[in-house]
Order: structure tokens, then sequence, then C-alpha cells
């Protein structure tokens, strides 16, 4: 099949598809040329696997062969931590270090994918600091590897909007700078500002 963004959607909304039958698709998907395909890909992998229940996940990780560890690690954060679970399925203390060790790894590996836009990818929970502190190491080394690369310049920013505003805004205006007439970034840096200016206030 030739993934394009349509038949993407399309296959992500038949339930009569498991995750195991999506895995080929995911692989094409993950390495389209179009952006919005391997956008999507994520949001779809998260979806998919957050619905999954016990059997269809283990089928899942079956078919998850060498090579196969970004579709893993985002597909094993939509299906433990992914918002449609409940509270009496939340994760167990063994679950949060995997998430944290999970979270970083992505970062280190693939810096500029879409999964760090997501919650799933977030590091602001109670008990996430010495993670967070080592994800935004990671994130500086990042940018120190790749200046021009607003992708990973705007994840670094998402992923320090919480807890460092000021270093989040360090990363967009880089983006700014890179893309100056892009106006996403000058929306973005002007939430991140209100956002600021919010917290001041309370």
């Amino acid at each position: 099949m030739l993934i394009d963004l349509k038949n993407l959607v399309h296959v992500t909304r038949d339930s009569k598809r498991s995750l195991s039958d999506l895995l080929p698709i995911y692989r094409q998907a993950i390495l389209n040329e179009d952006c919005k395909v391997r956008e999507f890909a994520v949001d779809s992998m998260l979806m998919r696997a957050a619905i999954s229940d016990a059997g269809e996940w283990a089928a899942f990780e079956k078919h998850l062969q060498t090579g196969y560890e970004y579709i893993r690690s985002v597909s094993w954060l939509g299906h433990f931590l992914g918002p449609m679970r409940t509270s009496e399925e939340a994760p167990d203390p063994a679950d949060h270090d995997k998430r944290r060790q999970t979270v970083l790894w992505l970062i280190e590996h693939y810096p500029d994918t879409r999964i760090h836009q997501r919650v799933e990818a977030a590091l602001n929970d109670c008990g996430d600091e010495a993670a967070y502190d080592i994800g935004t190491s990671l994130w500086l080394k990042k940018m120190l590897e790749s200046p021009d690369n607003v992708n990973i310049l705007s994840n670094a920013s998402h992923f320090c909007a919480s807890r460092r505003p000021l270093l989040s805004r360090s990363f967009l205006s880089a983006c700014v700078k890179l893309e100056p007439n892009i106006d996403k970034w000058q929306r973005r840096l002007a939430a991140l500002d209100q956002a600021g200016k919010g917290d001041a206030s309370n």
C-alpha cells in the first residue's frame, strides 16, 4: 500500500486492523518524505496503542524485531501512559521509571520527531526532576550538534516550557532567527510569555 496521509488516517480509524496489522504501515510512514505523514504516524501509534488490550499489545510486541526501537518506544508510551487509560490502569513505579528512560532515549536518538510535542513524552510529574535535568542537558547537547534544526529547537522548547520557561524561550528565539517569516514561532513565543505572566500573577 502506498502510504499517504489520507491512507494513514483511514487505517488508523479501521478498528478491524490490529496493532500488528499496522506495524508494516508504521514502518513506511515514519520514513515518509511527507512530514505530515511522519507526524500523524506518531499520533496514530499513540492512539492505537492506548486503546489496545493486553492480548493485542502482547501480539504486537512479538512482531517488534531489532531495529523497531522507535516504534516500540512511541507505542509503549501510548499503551502505558496514554490519555485513554483509566485510573485503575495507572502505571506502577516500575512503569514510571521505564517512562523516564524511554523519553530520554527518544531525546538522545530521535530528537526531531513529533513525539516530543506530546504529553506522553513530558517529564513534568512529581519524581521526574532528575530525569528532567538529564533531558534538559540532552536538549542542550542536541542544540549544539544541530543549531540550525528548527524541529529540534522547537521540541527542546516544548520540553522546557513548564519548568524552565526562559530556556524554552531561548530555543524558540533561535527558531525565529532561523525562520523569521514563519508565524508559528512568534505565536508560540507570545503564548509562552503570556503563560509566564499568568504564573507571575498567581
